[in-house]
């Protein structure tokens, strides 16, 4: 299946994304509940499958450190573009293959991977 590979689902989607998943779950109760989680061992928050932000930004807006891991340079490229994105490092890659680069913590608090990441 030359042409599919990790970043494929994404680039696809990325013009569309937001306005399709942005009511699927509860972004608020998810932020609250994994800014907790990332409280109780203080550390960074790594989400796999970041995507666009839909969690990424809100969770640095509360303050917590975030890194944002997307196969997808498109959806990257969308959270790159938001409100909000400098505080969040962003990093293109597989999550089968994590490589967040130098500079990437040695742990996190909390590691998420939401809603369909695993599709």
């Amino acid at each position: 299946m030359d042409g599919y590979g990790p970043g494929t689902y994404g680039d696809g989607l990325a013009d569309v994304y937001d306005g399709w998943y942005q009511d699927v779950t509860d972004v608020a109760a998810t932020v609250e509940r994994v800014a907790a989680l990332a409280g109780e061992r203080p550390g960074p928050v790594l989400e796999l499958g970041a995507g666009s932000g839909r969690l990424a930004l809100p969770l640095a807006a509360r303050g917590l450190q975030v890194w944002a891991l997307d196969a997808s340079a498109a959806m990257i490229e969308r959270l790159r573009a938001k409100v909000g994105a400098a505080a969040v490092h962003t990093v293109v890659g597989d999550m089968a293959a994590l490589d967040l680069g130098p500079g990437a913590p040695a742990a996190f608090a909390v590691v998420l991977c939401a809603y369909n990441t695993l599709f």
